[in-house]
């Protein structure tokens, strides 16, 4: 299912004014932005063991300078706690965050999603969980998806730099989910989970180190 998003919507002045809050340089105004682990904190006690149904994937007006750009999709098994992949996938970006040295930083938005800015602010990704797959790329096993888009304010592309180190952050990723979810697959499951995943990392501008 598809969710068809227009102009005038009206959830479209709080994508547009999260994406204001990424892209600020006042520290005063940052720290209303609450990063991974502080969000981590007042998450629900029960959170581990929802499994929602998928969300429809939004379709944005593509004459939008600011709309996401779709990188890829990772199925995630119909059996698999979509909370406790997001928590997982949480901590492994706020521990890789730490050892860039602050090269990225790490923020919980709304439930299900982690924004992921890079430190000259000229763009982020995103990885929002358990939204539906395109009707040709649902199967037995999964019809949900960890969706990764990249965002830019519209106004300018994203750095060389961005570029380069979205691709290194983005191979690990990967590597992540893969590790986490192939713990929940059968046989079969790997081996379409496994091809999705190499699909995914053949859309990379920069090959894998």
């Amino acid at each position: 299912p598809v969710q068809r998003r227009t102009g005038s919507s009206d959830d479209e002045e709080p994508r547009r004014l999260a994406l204001a809050m990424w892209y600020v340089f006042d520290k005063e105004l940052e720290e209303f932005v609450p990063t991974y682990q502080d969000s981590k904190q007042t998450s629900r006690p029960d959170s581990n063991s929802r499994r929602k149904g998928a969300k429809p994937k939004k379709v944005y007006d593509p004459n939008d300078p600011a709309a996401p750009k779709e990188l890829f999709a990772i199925p995630i098994p119909n059996h698999m706690k979509i909370d406790s992949l997001l928590q997982s996938m949480g901590t492994y970006l706020a521990r890789k965050s730490q050892e860039s040295r602050s090269m990225w930083k790490v923020n919980m938005y709304g439930e299900d999603a982690l924004h992921v800015l890079f430190q000259d602010h000229s763009a982020m990704f995103s990885l929002d969980f358990g939204i539906a797959l395109d009707e040709s790329s649902v199967t037995e096993y999964a019809d949900s998806s960890v969706l990764v888009e990249r965002h830019t304010d519209g106004r300018k592309p994203a750095s060389l730099q961005y570029m380069l180190q979205e691709s290194v952050m983005l191979h690990g990723v990967l590597d992540a989910l893969s590790k986490l979810i192939l713990e929940y697959v059968k046989e079969d499951e790997e081996r379409y989970l496994i091809k999705e995943v190499e699909k995914a990392r053949m859309t990379l501008p920069a090959r894998r180190a």
